[in-house]
């Protein structure tokens, strides 16, 4: 600080956390919501302008309601349900490495300080334009300022290893690969990839990939003409008949039925 009580610091290009949004969107009547294992390499942020979902987490139950905004880092598990229909709005983002320590844990958050943007979210989707993307962009930006905040609180995370992140990465894109294929692709052993693999996210690899098939699977029944059989191939199964079996164990619905219900956040 100078003499005359001034501070004569410049930041010239300070880095800055380089968010890169994946999806955002306001969806009202989510019918579709109960999942027993979500599990994502990307953050989440979910804010429901009414009551009726909740999120399970280490034996922990979350409802998500008007008063909150619950944000989730990437690699968390956790499983979704749901008492009743519900409005969600969502935002699917990745926050680069200033947050690549975060515990990983859901946050809850006041949403008070939110409110005057997220007030008005139902009327933006109504009438859509790009500015909303500034919008949604500067509204993720204060939350994460909160959110890193409340983070400090904890003791930093730890980065997930470099020979998991690679097998996620593989699996993000190959929805039908072997457990040994993984440990070959990462130089490791298959006992020792196992055993890290679990150590590290908390489940197996198969687990987690059957993860993803089935949020995959999910999003695209949403679409109005996706075809099952074409969905079953996609995702890694022989058939349709195959497929319906894994969907429906998993769901606890079947494919068929679920296409007829509003989805929630798709991943």
């Amino acid at each position: 600080m100078s003499n005359n009580g001034k501070f004569n610091i410049a930041v010239i290009e300070p880095e800055l956390p380089r968010l890169r949004i994946s999806c955002y969107s306001f969806i009202l009547g989510v019918a579709n919501w109960g999942n027993p294992n979500r599990a994502a390499p990307f953050w989440r942020l979910y804010w429901n302008a009414t009551e009726g979902a909740e999120l399970h987490w280490e034996g922990r139950c979350m409802p998500l309601s008007p008063d909150s905004l619950t944000l989730i880092p990437a690699y968390t598990s956790y499983a979704s349900a749901m008492t009743k229909a519900f409005d969600q709005f969502f935002i699917h983002f990745h926050p680069g490495k200033f947050f690549e320590r975060i515990p990983r844990r859901p946050l809850t958050l006041n949403a008070r300080d939110f409110m005057p943007v997220l007030k008005t979210l139902r009327n933006d989707f109504a009438h859509w334009t790009p500015l909303l993307n500034v919008k949604i962009y500067g509204l993720l930006m204060s939350v994460m300022w909160v959110a890193a905040q409340e983070f400090a609180e904890d003791r930093p995370g730890t980065a997930l290893d470099s020979r998991i992140l690679k097998a996620i990465a593989i699996m993000n894109r190959k929805y039908k690969i072997s457990n040994r294929e993984l440990a070959q692709n990462c130089n490791m052993s298959l006992d020792n990839f196992l055993r890290l693999f679990k150590k590290e996210f908390g489940m197996t690899p198969q687990r987690y990939l059957m993860c993803r098939r089935m949020e995959y699977a999910q999003s695209r029944l949403a679409e109005p003409d996706a075809d099952i059989a074409a969905i079953a191939l996609e995702t890694g199964f022989t058939d349709r008949y195959q497929f319906s079996k894994a969907f429906k164990k998993f769901f606890n619905i079947s494919p068929g039925r679920s296409r007829n219900r509003p989805p929630a956040d798709l991943g």
